[in-house]
């Protein structure tokens, strides 16, 4: 049997190769930058923004390198993944593995959070992630 566990949607993942006009184009439906932080190498660069209802999009701008070269979902502009935000990762980690088409290793973000990406049996790609905050 399995252990269940709650999630709620954390973000939207899109990735862009034209940053600024793709900022821009959020702050007209209501979004502000929370968050820039430079990941993988401080090539790429990713800006969180939130409306004031508290829905979040994650703009990621990848360069051209060899880590987004290799990775073909970071070379393709448009949305990338839904993320969703649990208390603990294990359990949806333990439930997922039956189900999911692919599924990558608990790593460390930039936040310290671990987190995880998978595709679900249709090809939609979710990052899961664990927030200590949720955690009872």
């Amino acid at each position: 049997m399995q252990t269940k566990t709650t999630l709620r949607l954390d973000h939207i993942g899109v990735n862009t190769f034209n940053e600024e006009t793709t900022i821009k184009f959020y702050e007209t439906l209501g979004f502000k930058t929370i968050e820039d932080c430079s990941i993988f190498l401080e090539e790429n660069h990713i800006t969180l923004m939130e409306n004031e209802r508290g829905s979040k999009i994650e703009i990621a701008a990848y360069r051209h390198n060899a880590l987004s070269l290799a990775r073909k979902s970071l070379t393709k502009e448009g949305f990338n993944h839904y993320a969703f935000i649990t208390k603990d990762i294990n359990v949806v980690y333990d439930n997922m593995k039956e189900y999911a088409s692919s599924i990558g290793v608990v790593l460390k973000d930039h936040r310290n959070r671990n987190y995880f990406f998978c595709t679900d049996p249709n090809g939609v790609r979710l990052e899961i992630i664990e927030d200590c905050r949720e955690r009872s």
